[in-house]
């Protein structure tokens, strides 16, 4: 793992990552929401829109969360920036595995914005 430090951070990105990757782990839609700002967007890189605000994240992540019992995502590496936490995710679904890069942007203890590479 790399961290680089940031003396414009006013608070811990990665902690609230942590929360975040914690609740999704254990699939609970609650916690996993509660991560992230009500402006929540979620891009797929480089600028591709997916998702918007908290009611649209808990209709794509709460069946996935009641559906799929082995879904896990393990940090293989991580990097912090300022606000930005930088993680290459493996993910576990279905039997399958596969990676991502999720680039988490944090703004007042919130998630405010993900980029996912695939």
């Amino acid at each position: 793992m790399t961290f680089v430090g940031n003396k414009q951070t006013t608070s811990n990105p990665e902690s609230i990552v942590n929360k975040q990757l914690l609740a999704y782990n254990n699939r609970d839609i609650d916690k996993f929401i509660e991560t992230y700002s009500g402006q929540i967007k979620l891009y797929m890189f480089p600028n591709q829109l997916i998702s918007k605000g908290h009611e649209t994240m808990r209709k794509q992540y709460a069946p996935m969360f009641e559906k799929v019992s082995d879904l896990n995502a393990q940090i293989v590496n991580r990097m912090v920036l300022g606000n930005k936490v930088i993680d290459k995710e493996k993910v576990t679904y279905n039997g399958n595995t596969f990676y991502a890069i999720a680039i988490y942007e944090v703004k007042d203890g919130k998630i405010s914005k993900v980029t996912f590479i695939q």
